[in-house]
This record gives C-alpha cells, structure tokens and sequence, in this order.
C-alpha cells in the first residue's frame, strides 16, 4: 500500500466514510504502525483539519452550496452493479469515498476567509503538550516576541533556544504558538515541579479569558499526565501544565511562587 492511499483511507475512518475493521483500513493502520513518514504527515493533517474546522465554528453554508457540489460529485459516482468489486476497484472506490468525505467536510465548513492558522484553541494545546520536544522545531515567528508572565520573571529567564513553536508538525509561517518546558526547584534538596508553559497572543486565542495574573488563577483542571490552568496578561494568554504525580504540584507551584521572590 502506498503511503498516499494510507493517509486518505486513515483520513476516511476519521470522517466516518470507512469502517476501521474494513480489510483496507485494517491495512492503511498497519502500514502507519510500520512507517514515521506518514505518522508525521498525518499528524500534520490532523492538525490543520482540526484548525480549520475550529477556525470555521458557526459558519453558515451557502445557499445552493450542497446541491451544487452533488451535481458535480454525480458524474464519479458509479451506478450500483450486482457484479462484486475486484480487490483493486473496491480500493479505488473506498479512497474515492474517503476524498468526497474530505470535500463535504471543507464544503460545509466554506466561506472567503483569511488562512486560519493564527487561531489556537485550548483544545488544540491540550491534544498536543505532550508531543516529544524533538519534534518542534525552534521558535522563529518573527512577528511576535514571547515573554514570560510576571510572576515567573522572578524565578525564570527565558531562554531563546528552548522556546519552540506549537504544536509540532505546524510550519513557523502558520504557528504563533510557543512552547518552552521548564523546572522548578524550591531548594537544592527539593523534588523538582516538571512541566511545560505555553504562550499565545491574546488576539490569536480563541475566547481568551480575562486579564489576570498566574498568582490569582484559582481554576486548575486536570488533563492526562498533566494539571493545567491557564489565564492572560495584557497581549499574551498563558496556559501552565505542570505533570502530575500527587495531583498538587501545580498549587504547589503557584504557593512557592507566591510566598518567595528568590531566583532558582
């Protein structure tokens, strides 16, 4: 199976046009078990599927858009037959309906519009703070300068060659995003609070929350692996996961930020 033909079909079982225990897409998951080249390239379409369709919330349809589109979908769609498909025209029917399953998602989804990769959603972040930090590439958005909130200014410097853009897989010229991990010693003796400190302008988060300030956020949520709360300050929304082993380290984060001014 040629890695094309696995993207589309894996792309399929996504929108649903390809049932995932299908003898194919049984096929295309194995053949991406097997190969780092299309689990990269699919990571990057899932990506920008997901931004697209965060970027198009709420969009209404246009009028005759449908019935336009299955007119011109009409003349590919062959009559049914009661002569059972060979192996290689039902592969080429399956990744025909997974193309027209793509096409009806960004038909849907259409209106003129400017390239959506500025907008970053929490959802977005949450998918991908995981990722390992060999995948991001170095941060060079030459349009935005990230800075660390005030209260960490404190304890931290921010060093330009950890800050990384995010989520991985996104081209610089589309990611506005910046990620750098950071570690948090209260003294020498101390266990070390791990985590990683996402920065985003304000103006390209979708609903940003109010200005604030990290020493007052009171909302912590907890996501696989990780605590998280997130707030803004001035230009900037911050978003601090901090991994999870007890289930405190983030208040303990915030309480030794809060009670110390000492740089460590």
């Amino acid at each position: 199976m040629e890695c094309w033909e696995a993207q589309e079909l894996l792309e399929g079982i996504d929108f649903g046009a390809i049932s995932a225990d299908d003898a194919l897409a049984v096929e295309a998951q194995r053949h991406q078990g097997e190969c780092s080249t299309c689990r990269s390239a699919l990571s990057q379409r899932l990506v920008w599927n997901a931004r697209l369709a965060d970027a198009m919330t709420d969009v209404s349809i246009p009028d005759g858009l449908e019935s336009r589109l299955l007119e011109q979908l009409a003349p590919i769609i062959p009559a049914a037959v009661a002569v059972p498909l060979s192996r290689s025209s039902r592969r080429r029917w399956i990744v025909a309906l997974a193309t027209i399953a793509s096409l009806m998602l960004i038909a849907a989804l259409w209106q003129p519009w400017n390239p959506p990769a500025s907008v970053v959603s929490l959802a977005i972040v949450d998918t991908h703070i995981a990722s390992d930090l060999t995948d991001l590439t170095p941060y060079d958005q030459p349009a935005w300068k990230p800075e660390l909130p005030r209260v960490w200014r404190s304890f931290f410097q921010l060093q330009p060659d950890l800050v990384h853009h995010f989520p991985a897989g996104t081209p610089s010229v589309l990611s506005v995003a910046a990620m750098v991990p950071f570690e948090f010693r209260a003294s020498a003796a101390a266990t070390p609070i791990r985590g990683r400190l996402v920065m985003i302008p304000a103006s390209h988060f979708r609903e940003p929350p109010e200005d604030g300030d990290f020493s007052a956020v009171t909302e912590v949520e907890y996501i696989p692996g990780f605590n998280r709360c997130v707030w803004r300050e001035g230009n900037w929304v911050y978003i601090c996961y901090v991994r999870s082993v007890g289930g405190a380290e983030l208040h303990e984060l915030m309480q030794l930020m809060r009670g110390s001014r000492n740089f460590t």
